[in-house]
């Protein structure tokens, strides 16, 4: 029996979204800005952030290269910094998704799979995406996943 292209897909990013949860919840952050804009005007995007090591660099590239979405940053020393403390800059590597589509589509990937506190960071942003009401699409916050732990990524 073969499974559907729909169902192989679906199976696909259910299990990514779990997996996304689980790397957020350990090394990501998700910042939601209690205003829109700075004092100069400028606008404040949410953002969604994992820390891989550098090894890891290949992983994080995977992650941007399936999602079609956000970008990887490189934290460069600054002068007057120690060789230690720019060795230590040097050994890890940012995902960040800031882009309305690609935060919408990390909130539903991720949406009902946590299983932390920091799920109520994810129900702040999309509480802050239902607001901008990103083409008319909504999402309602999920609660913590009770799941076995074994059961998924």
């Amino acid at each position: 029996m073969s499974l559907s292209k729909d169902h192989q897909y679906s199976t696909y990013h259910s299990e990514l979204g779990y997996y996304l949860a689980g790397l957020i919840e350990g090394d990501g952050t998700i910042i939601v800005p209690t205003k829109d804009k700075t004092e100069k005007g400028k606008s404040i995007h949410p953002i969604i952030r994992i820390v891989f090591t550098l090894p890891d660099l290949p992983l994080a590239e995977k992650l941007q290269q399936e999602l079609s979405c956000g970008y990887i940053q490189k934290p460069n020393s600054r002068a007057g910094d120690s060789v230690a403390s720019a060795r230590e800059k040097g050994n890890y590597v940012l995902y960040e998704v800031q882009d309305l589509q690609g935060l919408f589509k990390l909130a539903k990937l991720i949406n009902g799979k946590m299983r932390t506190p920091k799920i109520e960071a994810l129900h702040r942003l999309i509480h802050w995406l239902n607001k901008k009401n990103l083409q008319n699409q909504w999402m309602i916050p999920l609660g913590l996943d009770y799941s076995p732990i074994k059961s998924n990524s």
